[in-house]
């Protein structure tokens, strides 16, 4: 009788006997556990399967960044040099000024004007005398980009002297160069190569004759009807020309100013065609 009670109390204490996993899994069980917060849940060990994975992808990581950092400093490191200096160190041209133009009494036909707009060059200016524009000609001055590199780093003489003479009149620019720190702030500068102006040029026009010679057939073409006309004196002696004069004229100032574009295309529409020099073309 004793042994069936005993079999019956083991029995019954085998049966309610409850496995860890079923305390932990069975949330119903502890009701204050957050389920949202996991609590209340065996953790399952990481597998191999993951761990080798994430070794792997480090790896590549580490072999991607080792390659970076051997292509920046063994390949592109001399690159890379030469770019930081060039940003650290910035040239800078010295515009030189074209040569002067006189008459032969030493009167000035054109010169140069300290360009209050542009400080890089001079402005070109030019006599207001009559009759002196196709001799003289005019210029185009240098000219950037919008981002503002120089793609004419010079003057350029478009007719009458300043096209002929353009060799002498036309002076060698400078360069300077600009120390500057990361924020753009000059440090210091130091000219290399001085500018050189160009050669002073003496005509042998008198430009007081030569007013006088183009006033005077100004006024006689009126008079008859003419569109225009040409005169020269010259010195039979020396065969020096005194005055050349073509009228009509242009403006010597507005075509190197070119700012008046509403001027500039009535010269080029005009019948009187104040472009022809008469006095070498006819």
């Amino acid at each position: 009788m004793i042994g069936k009670i005993k079999r019956r109390f083991k029995k019954r204490n085998s049966s309610s006997e409850i496995a860890p996993d079923e305390i932990f899994l069975d949330s119903s069980n502890l009701p204050q556990f957050d389920r949202h917060q996991f609590e209340g849940r065996i953790e399952k060990p990481i597998s191999r399967r993951i761990i080798a994975f994430t070794g792997i992808f480090f790896l590549i990581i580490g072999v991607v960044f080792t390659y970076k950092v051997w292509n920046l400093q063994i390949t592109q490191g001399a690159v890379f040099t030469e770019r930081s200096e060039n940003n650290r160190l910035r040239h800078t041209i010295v515009f030189s000024d074209r040569g002067v133009i006189y008459d032969r009494n030493k009167n000035l036909l054109a010169w140069n004007e300290k360009n209050l707009i542009d400080s890089d060059y001079s402005f070109r200016k030019y006599s207001t005398t009559t009759g002196l524009s196709n001799i003289i000609g005019y210029v185009k001055y240098p000219s950037k980009d919008s981002a503002g590199f120089y793609y004419r780093e010079d003057y350029l003489g478009m007719d009458g002297v300043e096209k002929y003479y353009e060799n002498r009149l036309q002076g060698t620019n400078g360069l300077k160069i600009k120390e500057t720190d990361v924020y753009g702030k000059v440090i210091s500068e130091s000219t290399q190569n001085p500018p050189k102006s160009g050669d002073e040029l003496v005509l042998s026009i008198d430009s007081r004759i030569q007013s006088k010679l183009y006033d005077t057939i100004e006024q006689l073409s009126k008079n008859v009807g003419f569109v225009g006309g040409a005169g020269v004196i010259m010195d039979i002696h020396s065969g020096e020309i005194i005055t050349e004069v073509s009228f009509p004229e242009y403006n010597s100032q507005t075509f190197t100013d070119g700012t008046d574009h509403e001027k500039i295309n009535a010269y080029f529409t005009d019948k009187t065609t104040p472009l022809l020099d008469r006095a070498t073309s006819g």
